[in-house]
């Protein structure tokens, strides 16, 4: 058992090694969210919902930069496990030059997703629409709520108040009985949206 345990933790040393710079390039990924979240926040609330807003233009391409290039981390532990430090260097440097070149790619098409956002102002959204931009007396404003105006409206007209008041008879939910005397107001203040809503955007 002693043994078992031991060779365990030998092995704990060389995976840590291997795992650090992973763990690190993680860690930096997600303090980015959170550092611009506190510096937008000290500012004002609309500061905020325009960080998040530029942030989901750009987390595709994040997210595809670090799927790509996690790929390195794997090769170069390959080569060095295999005590082939020239072929580790050349991953490196291969992934080097690939991140410079998808970097200045990234950075031009990124900076031509203004025509989105002026888009969304101007009303010629292609059925995209931000549904809780304003207080309507329920949903906190949500300048970075973005709706598909078609998609909502046919769901909209589908949405049945009998069925759903009928699905929550049925659960096993506290508070029930609360919840259906007051469901109108509920789906009113929270769920709902004035007719015009899905009107007052065009393509």
């Amino acid at each position: 058992m002693g043994s078992q345990t031991n060779k365990r933790f030998d092995q704990l040393s060389p995976l840590l090694r291997l795992a650090w710079p992973i763990l690190v390039s993680q860690l930096a990924i997600s303090g980015m969210g959170v550092v611009d979240t506190i510096m937008a926040g000290q500012i004002s609330p609309v500061d905020l919902a325009g960080v998040a807003v530029a942030f989901s233009i750009w987390l595709p391409v994040l997210m595809f930069m670090v799927g790509l290039f996690s790929a390195t981390s794997a090769m170069v532990a390959h080569a060095w496990g295999d005590s082939n430090m020239s072929l580790a260097r050349i991953h490196i440097w291969q992934s080097i030059w690939l991140a410079v070149a998808l970097g200045i790619a990234s950075s031009v098409l990124i900076s031509q997703s203004q025509w989105l956002l002026n888009a969304m102002d101007t009303g010629r959204s292609h059925g995209f629409f931000q549904p809780y931009a304003q207080d309507r007396g329920g949903v906190a404003p949500e300048p970075w709520h973005i709706s598909h105006q078609p998609s909502a409206g046919h769901y909209e007209q589908h949405f049945c108040r009998d069925w759903l008041e009928s699905v929550i008879v049925g659960s096993h939910i506290e508070l029930k009985s609360e919840i259906v005397d007051n469901l109108d107001d509920i789906l009113r203040r929270f769920v709902g949206l004035p007719k015009e809503s899905f009107s007052e955007k065009g393509d």
